[in-house]
């Protein structure tokens, strides 16, 4: 029972402070209440494994904000990887060109087999009749 009220008054304590740090750095209420909360996870793990922390406020603040410049490492690196992708389907139609020639010769292939078929069904029930 003591655990669960010292969880209580860290939460209590810090929570909000976190919160507002982190939509600072992130700009979205949502991420920053989910890096707050994995913090405060983190540092109860910690608390359990007897690990020594001087400051709690400190702990979790370092937590909180390389938690939200690795959030935005990772989001700038899925722009990145999107604006190449886009940049290099903009810029060389030649790719999306010969994609749609591929695509364009299977169905080709697919009629004509199915035509073929088709032809082989009918002259079989033309000679029945």
């Amino acid at each position: 029972m003591k655990e669960i009220s010292d969880l209580k008054a860290v939460i209590h304590e810090h929570y909000a402070t976190l919160c507002a740090v982190a939509i600072k750095l992130v700009k979205s209420p949502d991420v920053a209440e989910d890096l707050v909360q994995e913090a405060i996870i983190t540092y109860w793990e910690q608390r359990a494994k007897n690990v020594h922390i001087s400051s709690i406020g400190n702990y979790l603040f370092t937590l909180v904000k390389h938690a939200g410049l690795n959030y935005l490492r990772a989001e700038r690196r899925a722009s990145e990887r999107h604006e190449r992708y886009v940049k290099t389907e903009e810029e060389d139609p030649l790719v999306l060109n010969l994609l749609i020639e591929e695509e364009s010769n299977r169905s080709f292939k697919r009629l004509s087999t199915s035509y073929r078929r088709c032809r082989r069904a009918s002259s079989g029930w033309n000679s029945r009749a």
